[in-house]
This record gives structure tokens, C-alpha cells and sequence, in this order.
């Protein structure tokens, strides 16, 4: 998955395989990173701050 981000280090320590992440609150900004880190969440940061 990669060392970019500290879960990924964790990922390919154990030689395991990334298969997605859930959250509550989506607070990213890039949509490109989601689908890479195929993130699901309940909720987007924009809709708990009305913007």
C-alpha cells in the first residue's frame, strides 16, 4: 500500500493487504486518496460544517 502514511507502515510490516478503512467522519480533501485508500465514511467533514 505504501509508507506514505503511517497505517500503510503497519500494513506492510505485518505483509499483509490493505482492504479498506471505516470512519465516521471523512475529512479528506482529495477524492483520489479515498479511492486509493478505499474509504468509506458515514459522514463528510462539509456536511458537519455547512460549507
Amino acid at each position: 500500500m505504501g509508507r506514505h502514511w503511517p497505517a500503510g507502515e503497519l500494513v506492510d510490516d505485518a505483509e499483509a493487504r490493505w482492504l479498506g478503512a471505516a470512519v465516521v467522519v471523512d475529512a479528506l480533501e482529495n477524492s483520489a486518496d479515498r479511492r486509493a485508500l478505499n474509504l468509506r465514511g458515514l459522514l463528510h467533514v462539509r456536511e458537519l460544517s455547512g460549507r
